[in-house]
């Protein structure tokens, strides 16, 4: 993965939260983006077929996974470029300004949290029907720790 976006990503693990999806997906203009599902248990791996299918449909490439989940608590996104979110708030962590905002919508609770490092940007969506907002900042506080 370094490879594709020319900078030494840090992909995190959580604790009690297993990576269930690992890909890049394209996007258009030629821009690509990983990302990484964490959920609250693994289940089975789905079939090579069932992996293709996935594949085409999201015009992506699966770097690991795709294992059976109910849904993601943690959802990191990494692309090239700076990215911005609006309207939000901040908070430095590490040194790193990080702008966040909660979605409270259609039986979805969620924080989203974007961050900017040399290369490009960290984005993170939070499932805060299954974590805590301060662990959701916990996450953020460790992520900052390691990344560049």
């Amino acid at each position: 993965m370094n490879e594709e976006f020319g900078i030494d990503l840090f992909i995190p693990k959580f604790e009690n939260y297993p990576i269930t999806l690992a890909e890049i997906q394209h996007l258009p203009f030629d821009n690509k983006e990983l990302v990484i599902q964490y959920s609250k248990k693994k289940g089975e791996l789905k079939s090579d077929a069932f992996v293709k299918k996935y594949e085409e449909n999201m015009d992506s490439d699966v770097l690991y996974g795709v294992y059976e989940s109910e849904f993601f608590v943690v959802k990191l996104t990494f692309r090239s470029g700076k990215g911005s979110s609006k309207p939000s708030e901040t908070k430095i962590f590490n040194g790193i300004e990080v702008e966040y905002h909660k979605v409270d919508r259609n039986n979805a609770k969620a924080l989203l949290a974007l961050f900017n490092v040399k290369k490009g940007t960290y984005s993170i969506t939070f499932n805060l029907k299954e974590i805590s907002e301060s662990k959701a900042f916990d996450m953020i506080d460790m992520i900052t720790s390691k990344v560049k």
